[in-house]
Protein backbone atom coordinates (compact mmCIF):
# COMPACT_ATOMS: atom_id res chain seq x y z
CA UNK A 1 0.00 0.00 0.00
CA UNK A 2 0.88 3.71 -0.27
CA UNK A 3 -0.55 6.86 -0.09
CA UNK A 4 -2.68 8.33 -2.59
CA UNK A 5 -0.36 11.40 -2.85
CA UNK A 6 2.35 8.49 -3.97
CA UNK A 7 -0.34 6.57 -6.23
CA UNK A 8 0.45 3.17 -7.85
CA UNK A 9 0.15 3.68 -11.73
CA UNK A 10 -2.64 1.07 -12.18
CA UNK A 11 -1.83 0.46 -16.16
CA UNK A 12 2.01 -0.31 -15.46
CA UNK A 13 2.19 -3.49 -12.87
CA UNK A 14 3.61 -6.43 -14.47
CA UNK A 15 4.46 -9.81 -12.59
CA UNK A 16 8.14 -11.23 -12.74
CA UNK A 17 8.30 -14.93 -15.06
CA UNK A 18 9.08 -16.33 -11.47
CA UNK A 19 6.31 -14.54 -9.86
CA UNK A 20 8.22 -13.64 -6.87
CA UNK A 21 8.01 -9.51 -7.70
CA UNK A 22 5.70 -6.92 -9.13
CA UNK A 23 7.23 -4.21 -10.98
CA UNK A 24 5.30 -1.17 -10.79
CA UNK A 25 5.56 2.54 -11.69
CA UNK A 26 4.27 5.12 -9.02
CA UNK A 27 5.16 8.82 -8.03
CA UNK A 28 8.07 8.85 -6.84
CA UNK A 29 8.76 8.86 -2.71
CA UNK A 30 9.02 12.85 -2.80
CA UNK A 31 5.83 13.75 -3.76
CA UNK A 32 5.32 16.20 -6.97
CA UNK A 33 5.31 15.21 -10.58
CA UNK A 34 7.73 12.81 -11.12
CA UNK A 35 7.07 8.58 -11.36
CA UNK A 36 9.90 5.48 -10.71
CA UNK A 37 9.80 2.02 -10.90
CA UNK A 38 9.26 0.25 -7.90
CA UNK A 39 9.73 -3.66 -6.85
CA UNK A 40 7.28 -5.90 -4.30
CA UNK A 41 8.21 -8.50 -3.29
CA UNK A 42 5.22 -10.79 -3.14
CA UNK A 43 5.88 -13.13 -0.36
CA UNK A 44 5.73 -9.58 2.11
CA UNK A 45 4.42 -6.86 0.41
CA UNK A 46 7.51 -5.23 0.99
CA UNK A 47 8.13 -1.87 -2.06
CA UNK A 48 11.54 -0.80 -2.57
CA UNK A 49 12.56 2.01 -4.93
CA UNK A 50 14.15 0.60 -8.36
CA UNK A 51 15.13 3.71 -10.24
CA UNK A 52 15.62 7.56 -9.57
CA UNK A 53 15.23 9.17 -12.97
CA UNK A 54 12.22 11.44 -12.40
CA UNK A 55 10.35 10.47 -15.32
CA UNK A 56 7.90 12.75 -16.05
CA UNK A 57 5.55 9.47 -16.81
CA UNK A 58 5.33 5.48 -16.93
CA UNK A 59 2.48 3.77 -18.92
CA UNK A 60 3.79 0.54 -19.40
CA UNK A 61 6.72 -2.58 -17.94
CA UNK A 62 7.45 -5.70 -19.26
CA UNK A 63 9.83 -7.96 -17.97
CA UNK A 64 12.41 -10.11 -19.84
CA UNK A 65 12.42 -13.52 -19.42
CA UNK A 66 15.55 -13.86 -17.59
CA UNK A 67 14.32 -10.91 -14.87
CA UNK A 68 17.78 -8.96 -15.71
CA UNK A 69 15.38 -6.45 -17.42
CA UNK A 70 12.04 -4.09 -17.91
CA UNK A 71 11.27 -3.30 -21.15
CA UNK A 72 9.43 0.41 -20.17
CA UNK A 73 7.38 3.15 -21.86
CA UNK A 74 8.20 6.28 -20.32
CA UNK A 75 8.49 9.68 -20.71
CA UNK A 76 11.58 11.62 -19.64
CA UNK A 77 11.88 14.44 -17.31
CA UNK A 78 10.39 17.76 -18.90
CA UNK A 79 8.48 16.11 -21.79
CA UNK A 80 4.94 16.06 -22.23
CA UNK A 81 4.01 13.54 -24.91
CA UNK A 82 7.51 11.94 -25.83
CA UNK A 83 6.91 8.24 -24.62
CA UNK A 84 9.35 6.13 -25.46
CA UNK A 85 10.88 2.76 -25.21
CA UNK A 86 13.64 2.09 -22.97
CA UNK A 87 15.32 -0.73 -21.00
CA UNK A 88 15.89 -0.51 -17.20
CA UNK A 89 18.19 -2.67 -15.65
CA UNK A 90 16.42 -4.35 -12.20
CA UNK A 91 19.76 -4.74 -10.51
CA UNK A 92 20.58 -1.15 -10.27
CA UNK A 93 17.63 0.84 -12.15
CA UNK A 94 20.41 1.96 -15.16
CA UNK A 95 18.10 2.99 -18.27
CA UNK A 96 18.70 3.08 -21.93
CA UNK A 97 16.71 3.72 -24.74
CA UNK A 98 15.93 1.06 -27.27
CA UNK A 99 15.43 2.95 -30.17
CA UNK A 100 16.13 6.52 -31.26
CA UNK A 101 13.56 7.54 -34.14
CA UNK A 102 11.15 10.08 -33.40
CA UNK A 103 8.06 8.17 -32.98
CA UNK A 104 5.92 7.94 -29.65
CA UNK A 105 5.16 5.12 -27.93
CA UNK A 106 1.77 3.91 -26.57
CA UNK A 107 0.77 1.83 -23.53
CA UNK A 108 1.63 -1.95 -24.64
CA UNK A 109 4.47 -3.86 -24.73
CA UNK A 110 5.12 -7.18 -24.38
CA UNK A 111 7.89 -9.51 -25.51
CA UNK A 112 8.48 -12.93 -27.44
CA UNK A 113 9.74 -15.82 -24.78
CA UNK A 114 13.09 -15.94 -26.37
CA UNK A 115 13.09 -11.70 -25.91
CA UNK A 116 14.22 -12.37 -29.39
CA UNK A 117 10.99 -9.52 -30.37
CA UNK A 118 9.05 -6.56 -28.95
CA UNK A 119 5.77 -6.36 -29.50
CA UNK A 120 4.39 -2.45 -29.06
CA UNK A 121 1.93 0.31 -30.03
CA UNK A 122 3.52 3.45 -31.81
CA UNK A 123 1.48 6.52 -31.78
CA UNK A 124 1.28 9.73 -33.70
CA UNK A 125 -1.26 12.63 -33.33
CA UNK A 126 -1.65 15.88 -35.51
CA UNK A 127 -4.58 18.70 -34.93
CA UNK A 128 -5.50 21.67 -36.45
CA UNK A 129 -8.02 24.29 -35.32
CA UNK A 130 -10.99 25.37 -37.63
CA UNK A 131 -13.23 28.76 -37.38
CA UNK A 132 -17.11 29.23 -38.05
CA UNK A 133 -20.07 31.71 -37.76
CA UNK A 134 -21.55 30.70 -34.68
CA UNK A 135 -24.54 30.52 -36.78
CA UNK A 136 -23.61 28.00 -39.33
CA UNK A 137 -21.44 25.58 -37.99
CA UNK A 138 -20.99 23.89 -41.48
CA UNK A 139 -19.12 26.41 -43.36
CA UNK A 140 -16.08 26.29 -40.96
CA UNK A 141 -12.53 27.15 -42.43
CA UNK A 142 -9.32 25.69 -41.36
CA UNK A 143 -6.91 28.28 -40.08
CA UNK A 144 -3.80 26.27 -39.11
CA UNK A 145 -2.18 23.78 -40.79
CA UNK A 146 0.20 21.97 -38.94
CA UNK A 147 1.44 18.58 -39.31
CA UNK A 148 2.67 15.62 -37.33
CA UNK A 149 4.04 16.88 -33.39
CA UNK A 150 3.00 20.55 -32.71
CA UNK A 151 -0.54 19.33 -31.52
CA UNK A 152 -2.08 22.53 -32.34
CA UNK A 153 -5.33 23.04 -29.72
CA UNK A 154 -5.36 19.52 -28.65
CA UNK A 155 -4.93 20.66 -24.75
CA UNK A 156 -7.27 23.95 -25.17
CA UNK A 157 -8.14 27.33 -26.47
CA UNK A 158 -10.21 30.23 -25.74
CA UNK A 159 -10.69 33.52 -27.34
CA UNK A 160 -9.24 37.03 -26.86
CA UNK A 161 -11.79 40.50 -26.80
CA UNK A 162 -10.16 41.27 -30.20
CA UNK A 163 -10.76 37.88 -31.66
CA UNK A 164 -7.53 36.43 -31.48
CA UNK A 165 -7.56 32.86 -30.50
CA UNK A 166 -5.26 31.69 -27.21
CA UNK A 167 -4.22 27.64 -28.16
CA UNK A 168 -1.89 25.19 -27.15
CA UNK A 169 0.77 23.34 -29.08
CA UNK A 170 4.03 22.03 -28.97
CA UNK A 171 7.54 23.38 -29.75
CA UNK A 172 10.50 21.25 -28.96
CA UNK A 173 9.59 18.98 -25.99
CA UNK A 174 7.13 21.77 -24.57
CA UNK A 175 3.64 22.50 -24.64
CA UNK A 176 2.87 25.94 -24.65
CA UNK A 177 0.15 29.10 -25.40
CA UNK A 178 -0.05 30.45 -28.56
CA UNK A 179 -2.09 32.95 -30.29
CA UNK A 180 -3.54 33.52 -33.58
CA UNK A 181 -6.41 36.12 -35.74
CA UNK A 182 -9.05 33.98 -36.32
CA UNK A 183 -8.64 34.56 -39.98
CA UNK A 184 -5.43 32.74 -39.72
CA UNK A 185 -2.76 35.31 -39.65
CA UNK A 186 -0.22 36.54 -37.94
CA UNK A 187 0.35 33.16 -35.36
CA UNK A 188 2.59 34.13 -32.39
CA UNK A 189 3.92 32.23 -29.71
CA UNK A 190 2.92 33.87 -26.45
CA UNK A 191 4.67 31.81 -23.41
CA UNK A 192 8.15 30.72 -23.46
CA UNK A 193 8.80 26.92 -23.79
CA UNK A 194 9.22 25.38 -20.53
CA UNK A 195 7.44 21.87 -19.82
CA UNK A 196 3.52 21.48 -20.28
CA UNK A 197 1.27 24.52 -20.48
CA UNK A 198 -2.45 23.55 -20.92
CA UNK A 199 -6.21 24.70 -20.79
CA UNK A 200 -6.09 28.56 -21.07
CA UNK A 201 -8.73 31.04 -19.96
CA UNK A 202 -9.26 34.37 -20.36
CA UNK A 203 -11.05 37.02 -18.67
CA UNK A 204 -13.61 38.75 -20.90
CA UNK A 205 -11.73 41.87 -20.99
CA UNK A 206 -8.51 40.42 -21.94
CA UNK A 207 -6.56 41.42 -19.37
CA UNK A 208 -5.36 37.61 -17.84
CA UNK A 209 -5.13 34.56 -19.22
CA UNK A 210 -4.94 31.63 -16.90
CA UNK A 211 -3.47 28.32 -17.66
CA UNK A 212 -2.65 24.90 -15.97
CA UNK A 213 1.30 24.75 -15.76
CA UNK A 214 4.02 22.06 -14.49
CA UNK A 215 6.95 24.85 -15.35
CA UNK A 216 7.52 25.38 -11.26
CA UNK A 217 7.67 21.08 -10.94
CA UNK A 218 4.34 20.31 -9.87
CA UNK A 219 1.09 20.68 -11.19
CA UNK A 220 -0.43 24.85 -10.29
CA UNK A 221 -2.85 27.27 -11.75
CA UNK A 222 -0.98 30.30 -13.23
CA UNK A 223 -1.50 33.78 -14.63
CA UNK A 224 -0.28 36.17 -17.48
CA UNK A 225 -1.13 39.06 -18.50
CA UNK A 226 -3.41 39.12 -21.95
CA UNK A 227 0.49 39.17 -24.22
CA UNK A 228 1.69 36.49 -22.28
CA UNK A 229 3.62 38.67 -19.62
CA UNK A 230 4.26 38.96 -16.12
CA UNK A 231 3.29 34.70 -15.67
CA UNK A 232 2.71 33.93 -12.02
CA UNK A 233 1.89 30.84 -9.76
CA UNK A 234 -1.13 31.57 -7.65
CA UNK A 235 -1.64 28.08 -6.57
CA UNK A 236 0.82 25.74 -4.19
CA UNK A 237 0.71 22.37 -2.84
CA UNK A 238 0.48 21.02 -6.67
CA UNK A 239 -2.25 18.63 -7.90
CA UNK A 240 -4.01 21.98 -8.96
CA UNK A 241 -5.29 21.69 -12.81
CA UNK A 242 -8.56 22.46 -15.26
CA UNK A 243 -8.75 26.43 -14.42
CA UNK A 244 -11.19 28.90 -15.85
CA UNK A 245 -11.69 32.50 -15.37
CA UNK A 246 -14.97 34.13 -14.63
CA UNK A 247 -15.39 36.45 -17.26
CA UNK A 248 -15.22 39.69 -15.29
CA UNK A 249 -12.04 38.29 -13.75
CA UNK A 250 -12.81 37.96 -10.28
CA UNK A 251 -12.37 34.22 -9.85
CA UNK A 252 -10.87 31.51 -10.98
CA UNK A 253 -12.32 27.76 -10.36
CA UNK A 254 -10.26 24.52 -10.84
CA UNK A 255 -9.69 21.61 -9.53
CA UNK A 256 -7.51 20.01 -6.80
CA UNK A 257 -6.34 16.10 -5.61
CA UNK A 258 -3.80 17.47 -3.30
CA UNK A 259 -6.22 16.06 0.08
CA UNK A 260 -6.61 13.29 -2.29
CA UNK A 261 -10.10 14.33 -3.16
CA UNK A 262 -11.12 15.86 -6.39
CA UNK A 263 -12.93 18.75 -5.76
CA UNK A 264 -13.94 22.49 -7.03
CA UNK A 265 -11.63 25.25 -5.58
CA UNK A 266 -11.63 28.68 -5.90
CA UNK A 267 -8.83 31.22 -6.08
CA UNK A 268 -8.72 35.36 -6.55
CA UNK A 269 -6.34 36.22 -9.85
CA UNK A 270 -4.08 37.95 -7.32
CA UNK A 271 -3.37 35.17 -5.73
CA UNK A 272 -4.30 34.41 -2.07
CA UNK A 273 -5.90 31.52 0.22
CA UNK A 274 -8.45 29.46 -1.72
CA UNK A 275 -11.43 28.17 -0.81
CA UNK A 276 -13.05 25.30 -1.35
CA UNK A 277 -16.20 24.93 -2.98
CA UNK A 278 -17.81 21.76 -3.28
CA UNK A 279 -17.33 18.05 -1.07
CA UNK A 280 -18.19 15.82 -3.76
CA UNK A 281 -15.43 15.43 -6.71
CA UNK A 282 -16.20 17.42 -9.04
CA UNK A 283 -13.96 18.46 -12.94
CA UNK A 284 -14.02 20.43 -15.74
CA UNK A 285 -15.72 23.81 -14.37
CA UNK A 286 -16.50 26.57 -16.07
CA UNK A 287 -17.90 29.63 -14.82
CA UNK A 288 -21.23 31.24 -16.21
CA UNK A 289 -21.09 34.46 -18.50
CA UNK A 290 -22.89 35.88 -15.33
CA UNK A 291 -20.53 35.06 -12.92
CA UNK A 292 -22.95 33.65 -11.02
CA UNK A 293 -23.28 29.87 -11.29
CA UNK A 294 -20.36 26.90 -12.32
CA UNK A 295 -20.79 24.07 -14.37
CA UNK A 296 -18.72 20.84 -14.04
CA UNK A 297 -18.73 16.97 -14.07
CA UNK A 298 -19.98 15.41 -10.85
CA UNK A 299 -20.06 11.50 -9.75
CA UNK A 300 -23.71 11.32 -7.79
CA UNK A 301 -24.07 8.11 -6.15
CA UNK A 302 -21.91 6.01 -8.66
CA UNK A 303 -23.20 7.89 -11.80
CA UNK A 304 -21.68 10.71 -13.95
CA UNK A 305 -23.86 13.91 -14.02
CA UNK A 306 -23.72 17.47 -15.54
CA UNK A 307 -23.92 19.50 -12.13
CA UNK A 308 -24.67 23.26 -11.65
CA UNK A 309 -23.84 24.54 -8.93
CA UNK A 310 -23.79 28.32 -6.92
CA UNK A 311 -20.14 30.15 -7.45
CA UNK A 312 -20.48 30.12 -3.50
CA UNK A 313 -20.38 26.20 -3.55
CA UNK A 314 -22.22 23.81 -2.15
CA UNK A 315 -24.84 21.18 -3.04
CA UNK A 316 -25.76 21.12 -6.67
CA UNK A 317 -28.76 23.16 -7.69
CA UNK A 318 -29.51 20.90 -10.93
CA UNK A 319 -28.24 17.63 -12.20
CA UNK A 320 -28.29 16.17 -15.70
CA UNK A 321 -28.20 12.48 -16.77
CA UNK A 322 -25.58 12.40 -19.33
CA UNK A 323 -25.06 10.05 -22.84
CA UNK A 324 -22.80 6.64 -22.17
CA UNK A 325 -20.34 8.68 -24.88
CA UNK A 326 -20.00 11.90 -22.88
CA UNK A 327 -16.54 13.60 -22.24
CA UNK A 328 -16.06 15.98 -20.21
CA UNK A 329 -12.33 16.65 -20.85
CA UNK A 330 -10.95 19.90 -21.65
CA UNK A 331 -13.98 21.78 -19.98
CA UNK A 332 -17.82 21.95 -19.70
CA UNK A 333 -18.88 25.35 -21.81
CA UNK A 334 -21.79 27.45 -21.70
CA UNK A 335 -23.29 29.01 -24.36
CA UNK A 336 -22.99 32.76 -24.78
CA UNK A 337 -26.65 33.79 -23.80
CA UNK A 338 -26.19 31.14 -20.43
CA UNK A 339 -28.89 29.51 -21.03
CA UNK A 340 -27.53 26.15 -21.73
CA UNK A 341 -24.42 24.15 -21.42
CA UNK A 342 -22.36 22.36 -23.59
CA UNK A 343 -19.92 19.33 -23.52
CA UNK A 344 -17.87 16.75 -25.44
CA UNK A 345 -18.48 13.32 -27.20
CA UNK A 346 -16.03 10.77 -27.32
CA UNK A 347 -16.69 9.66 -30.74
CA UNK A 348 -18.86 12.18 -32.62
CA UNK A 349 -19.03 16.11 -31.98
CA UNK A 350 -20.69 18.25 -28.76
CA UNK A 351 -23.41 17.58 -26.37
CA UNK A 352 -26.04 20.45 -25.67
CA UNK A 353 -27.79 20.36 -22.49
CA UNK A 354 -30.55 23.21 -22.09
CA UNK A 355 -31.06 24.67 -18.70
CA UNK A 356 -34.68 24.27 -18.46
CA UNK A 357 -34.14 20.60 -18.78
CA UNK A 358 -34.83 17.86 -21.51
CA UNK A 359 -32.74 15.50 -23.60
CA UNK A 360 -29.33 16.95 -24.46
CA UNK A 361 -28.79 17.05 -28.30
CA UNK A 362 -25.87 17.57 -30.95
CA UNK A 363 -24.83 20.77 -31.74
CA UNK A 364 -25.50 20.95 -35.73
CA UNK A 365 -23.13 21.38 -38.48
CA UNK A 366 -20.21 19.92 -36.60
CA UNK A 367 -17.80 17.18 -38.44
CA UNK A 368 -19.34 13.83 -37.41
CA UNK A 369 -16.07 12.79 -36.00
CA UNK A 370 -14.13 13.43 -32.32
CA UNK A 371 -13.54 16.89 -31.33
CA UNK A 372 -11.33 19.02 -29.02
CA UNK A 373 -10.94 22.28 -27.58
CA UNK A 374 -13.73 24.27 -28.60
CA UNK A 375 -14.87 27.84 -27.60
CA UNK A 376 -17.14 30.55 -28.95
CA UNK A 377 -15.73 34.36 -29.53
CA UNK A 378 -16.41 37.13 -26.76
CA UNK A 379 -19.16 38.52 -29.16
CA UNK A 380 -20.46 35.06 -29.43
CA UNK A 381 -20.46 35.80 -33.27
CA UNK A 382 -18.01 33.16 -34.41
CA UNK A 383 -16.64 29.72 -32.64
CA UNK A 384 -13.70 27.83 -33.07
CA UNK A 385 -12.58 24.20 -32.83
CA UNK A 386 -9.98 21.15 -32.95
CA UNK A 387 -10.06 18.51 -35.32
CA UNK A 388 -7.52 16.13 -34.43
CA UNK A 389 -6.33 12.57 -36.14
CA UNK A 390 -4.93 9.86 -33.80
CA UNK A 391 -2.79 7.55 -35.66
CA UNK A 392 -1.90 3.96 -34.25
CA UNK A 393 0.01 1.30 -35.60
CA UNK A 394 0.95 -2.37 -34.03
CA UNK A 395 4.98 -2.29 -34.17
CA UNK A 396 7.07 -5.93 -34.16
CA UNK A 397 10.91 -4.83 -33.29
CA UNK A 398 13.00 -8.16 -33.86
CA UNK A 399 16.51 -8.83 -33.11
CA UNK A 400 16.15 -7.39 -29.32
CA UNK A 401 18.82 -9.58 -27.62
Amino acid sequence: MRPLNLAFLSGSIAWSPDGKQIAVGAVGDGGGNTQEIFLVAVADGSVKPLTKLEWNSIRALAWTKTTDYLIVVAAEKNTAWEYQLWSVSTSDGAAWRIVSDLNVYSGVVNLSADNGALLTVQGQHYSNIWVAPADNLGVAKQITFDMLGKLTGWSGLDWLPDNRIVFTGFTGKSETLWTINADGTNQKQLLPENRVNENPSVSADGRIIVFYSNRSGTDEIWRADGDGANPRQLTTGGKNSQPHIAPDGKWIVYNSTRDSQSALWRISPDGGEPVRLTEKPAIWAQISPDGKLIACGMNIDGKPKLAIVSIEGGEPQKLFDVPRSFNFRLGIHWMPDGKAVTYRDWTNGIWKQELSGGEPKRLEGLPEEKLYAYGWSRDGKQFAFTRGTEIRDVVLISNNK
